[in-house]
Protein backbone atom coordinates (compact mmCIF):
# COMPACT_ATOMS: atom_id res chain seq x y z
CA UNK A 1 0.00 0.00 0.00
CA UNK A 2 1.37 3.40 -0.96
CA UNK A 3 0.00 6.44 0.83
CA UNK A 4 0.73 9.87 -0.59
CA UNK A 5 0.80 12.91 1.66
CA UNK A 6 -1.96 15.30 0.77
CA UNK A 7 -0.95 18.91 0.39
CA UNK A 8 -3.10 21.34 2.26
CA UNK A 9 -5.23 23.18 -0.23
CA UNK A 10 -8.24 25.44 -0.33
CA UNK A 11 -11.19 24.93 -2.58
CA UNK A 12 -13.30 27.89 -3.58
CA UNK A 13 -16.83 26.72 -2.93
CA UNK A 14 -18.62 29.66 -4.53
CA UNK A 15 -18.82 27.64 -7.74
CA UNK A 16 -20.83 24.45 -7.21
CA UNK A 17 -19.03 21.19 -7.87
CA UNK A 18 -20.69 19.72 -10.93
CA UNK A 19 -21.01 15.94 -11.10
CA UNK A 20 -19.94 14.70 -14.53
CA UNK A 21 -20.75 11.39 -16.28
CA UNK A 22 -18.08 8.71 -16.45
CA UNK A 23 -18.27 5.09 -17.57
CA UNK A 24 -21.45 3.09 -17.04
CA UNK A 25 -21.97 -0.65 -17.29
CA UNK A 26 -23.12 -0.21 -20.88
CA UNK A 27 -20.32 2.06 -22.15
CA UNK A 28 -16.74 1.20 -23.03
CA UNK A 29 -15.23 4.68 -22.89
CA UNK A 30 -16.73 8.05 -22.02
CA UNK A 31 -15.71 11.33 -23.71
CA UNK A 32 -16.65 14.62 -22.09
CA UNK A 33 -16.15 17.85 -24.02
CA UNK A 34 -15.47 20.65 -21.56
CA UNK A 35 -17.53 23.73 -22.36
CA UNK A 36 -16.06 26.03 -21.25
CA UNK A 37 -12.57 24.47 -21.42
CA UNK A 38 -10.36 24.49 -18.32
CA UNK A 39 -7.26 26.69 -18.41
CA UNK A 40 -4.87 25.71 -15.60
CA UNK A 41 -1.61 23.97 -14.71
CA UNK A 42 -3.16 21.41 -12.33
CA UNK A 43 -6.22 19.20 -12.67
CA UNK A 44 -7.87 17.00 -10.04
CA UNK A 45 -10.37 14.25 -10.77
CA UNK A 46 -12.56 13.32 -7.79
CA UNK A 47 -14.56 10.08 -8.19
CA UNK A 48 -18.08 10.36 -6.74
CA UNK A 49 -19.71 7.06 -7.72
CA UNK A 50 -18.30 3.85 -9.19
CA UNK A 51 -19.12 0.34 -10.37
CA UNK A 52 -17.14 -2.37 -8.56
CA UNK A 53 -15.04 -2.24 -5.41
CA UNK A 54 -12.88 0.80 -6.17
CA UNK A 55 -13.21 4.06 -8.16
CA UNK A 56 -10.41 3.35 -10.64
CA UNK A 57 -9.44 5.72 -13.45
CA UNK A 58 -7.65 5.59 -16.75
CA UNK A 59 -7.74 8.88 -18.67
CA UNK A 60 -6.86 10.60 -21.90
CA UNK A 61 -6.88 14.38 -21.55
CA UNK A 62 -7.05 16.44 -24.73
CA UNK A 63 -6.24 20.13 -25.15
CA UNK A 64 -3.37 22.43 -26.02
CA UNK A 65 -0.28 24.09 -24.57
CA UNK A 66 -0.81 27.33 -26.49
CA UNK A 67 1.95 26.35 -28.95
CA UNK A 68 0.09 23.69 -30.88
CA UNK A 69 -3.39 22.71 -31.98
CA UNK A 70 -6.03 22.22 -29.30
CA UNK A 71 -6.64 18.56 -30.02
CA UNK A 72 -3.48 16.92 -28.66
CA UNK A 73 -3.04 14.42 -25.79
CA UNK A 74 -1.72 16.45 -22.84
CA UNK A 75 -0.51 13.52 -20.71
CA UNK A 76 1.65 11.88 -23.38
CA UNK A 77 5.12 13.05 -22.24
CA UNK A 78 4.55 13.89 -18.58
CA UNK A 79 6.99 12.35 -16.06
CA UNK A 80 5.73 10.02 -13.32
CA UNK A 81 6.25 12.82 -10.80
CA UNK A 82 3.48 14.83 -12.53
CA UNK A 83 0.87 12.47 -11.06
CA UNK A 84 -0.19 12.37 -7.42
CA UNK A 85 -3.20 11.07 -5.50
CA UNK A 86 -4.90 10.86 -2.15
CA UNK A 87 -3.74 7.22 -1.92
CA UNK A 88 -2.92 4.28 -4.16
CA UNK A 89 -4.18 0.68 -3.93
CA UNK A 90 -0.79 -0.75 -4.92
CA UNK A 91 2.26 0.05 -7.04
CA UNK A 92 0.46 -1.50 -10.02
CA UNK A 93 -2.36 1.05 -9.59
CA UNK A 94 -0.17 4.08 -8.81
CA UNK A 95 -1.21 7.59 -9.91
CA UNK A 96 0.94 7.46 -13.05
CA UNK A 97 -0.98 4.33 -14.08
CA UNK A 98 -3.83 6.61 -15.14
CA UNK A 99 -2.28 7.09 -18.60
CA UNK A 100 -3.35 5.13 -21.64
CA UNK A 101 -1.74 1.68 -22.05
CA UNK A 102 -1.30 1.26 -18.27
CA UNK A 103 -3.54 -0.46 -15.70
CA UNK A 104 -5.14 2.71 -14.34
CA UNK A 105 -5.11 4.34 -10.90
CA UNK A 106 -7.07 2.95 -7.95
CA UNK A 107 -7.12 4.57 -4.49
CA UNK A 108 -6.54 2.57 -1.32
CA UNK A 109 -9.11 4.66 0.55
CA UNK A 110 -12.43 5.12 -1.21
CA UNK A 111 -13.62 8.24 0.61
CA UNK A 112 -12.42 11.72 -0.35
CA UNK A 113 -10.15 10.27 -3.01
CA UNK A 114 -8.62 12.28 -5.83
CA UNK A 115 -6.09 12.03 -8.62
CA UNK A 116 -4.01 15.08 -9.48
CA UNK A 117 -2.11 15.88 -12.67
CA UNK A 118 0.53 18.63 -12.94
CA UNK A 119 0.89 19.60 -16.60
CA UNK A 120 4.06 21.59 -15.71
CA UNK A 121 2.71 24.68 -17.48
CA UNK A 122 -0.66 26.28 -18.05
CA UNK A 123 -2.72 24.31 -20.58
CA UNK A 124 -6.20 24.47 -22.04
CA UNK A 125 -8.13 21.25 -21.41
CA UNK A 126 -10.89 20.73 -23.97
CA UNK A 127 -11.98 17.13 -23.33
CA UNK A 128 -11.52 14.21 -20.97
CA UNK A 129 -11.87 10.62 -22.09
CA UNK A 130 -12.39 7.95 -19.44
CA UNK A 131 -10.94 4.67 -20.65
CA UNK A 132 -12.21 1.28 -19.55
CA UNK A 133 -10.65 -0.32 -16.45
CA UNK A 134 -11.71 -3.38 -14.43
CA UNK A 135 -13.61 -1.15 -11.97
CA UNK A 136 -15.33 1.90 -13.42
CA UNK A 137 -15.85 5.47 -12.22
CA UNK A 138 -19.46 6.32 -13.11
CA UNK A 139 -19.60 9.90 -11.78
CA UNK A 140 -16.84 12.36 -10.95
CA UNK A 141 -16.12 16.04 -10.45
CA UNK A 142 -13.17 18.19 -11.47
CA UNK A 143 -11.04 20.80 -9.74
CA UNK A 144 -8.34 22.94 -11.31
CA UNK A 145 -5.58 25.23 -10.08
CA UNK A 146 -2.81 27.47 -11.38
CA UNK A 147 -0.53 26.96 -8.36
CA UNK A 148 -1.59 23.64 -6.76
CA UNK A 149 -2.80 25.43 -3.62
CA UNK A 150 -5.91 27.40 -4.54
CA UNK A 151 -8.47 25.13 -6.22
CA UNK A 152 -11.65 25.84 -8.17
CA UNK A 153 -14.53 23.45 -8.76
CA UNK A 154 -15.33 22.99 -12.45
CA UNK A 155 -18.82 23.83 -13.62
CA UNK A 156 -20.25 24.24 -17.10
CA UNK A 157 -21.30 27.72 -16.01
CA UNK A 158 -17.75 28.50 -14.80
CA UNK A 159 -16.80 32.15 -15.22
CA UNK A 160 -13.09 31.90 -14.17
CA UNK A 161 -11.87 30.48 -17.48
Amino acid sequence: MAIFKEKKYRCLLNIPSEVLPGITEKTQNSILTLTPPITAQYLRVLPKQWIGDYPCLKLKIIGCKYKEGCNVPLMKNLPESAYSASSSYSEKYSPSGVVEKRDGWCPYYRTNCWLQINFEEKVEITSIEMLLTYWKTALYSLQYSDDGLLWFNYSKTDKKN
